[in-house]
């Protein structure tokens, strides 16, 4: 399947995706995969809102720095898996600077209060 996929994001005919064939195997791939979009627009929004609480909030060591850490470490582990599993995730640069992003993230929870005692 995922040869296929790759196979079609590869091709510069687009009348292709008009057979019918392939607009069943498509509308597929949406549908089993639509969910895990959806829970990540989610997460991610939900990661954005306690990066802007955190980002308004003054104190440090609160509820929402426990909160944001840990979703940056989630999302450091999904990455992690990414670079594992797909040899394509690991060529581009992108994919490196956002998991710099959550380690800097995690790094600035850390570091912050322990500068601040100071």
């Amino acid at each position: 399947m995922l040869n296929i996929c790759n196979a079609l994001s590869k091709c510069s005919n687009e009348e292709i995706f008009k057979t019918r064939a392939v607009s069943s195997l498509v509308e597929y791939i949406w549908k089993n995969s639509r969910s895990y979009h959806y829970f990540y627009i989610f997460f991610f929004a939900v990661y954005m809102v306690m990066l802007t609480i955190g980002a308004l909030d003054k104190t440090t060591g609160g509820w929402n720095d426990y909160v944001v850490m840990s979703m940056a470490s989630l999302q450091m582990a999904y990455i992690i898996l990414l670079f594992l599993v797909s040899v394509g995730h690991s060529k581009d640069i992108w994919n490196y600077l956002d998991f710099l992003n959550h380690l800097n993230i995690i790094f600035y929870i850390t570091i912050t209060p322990s500068i601040l005692d100071d």
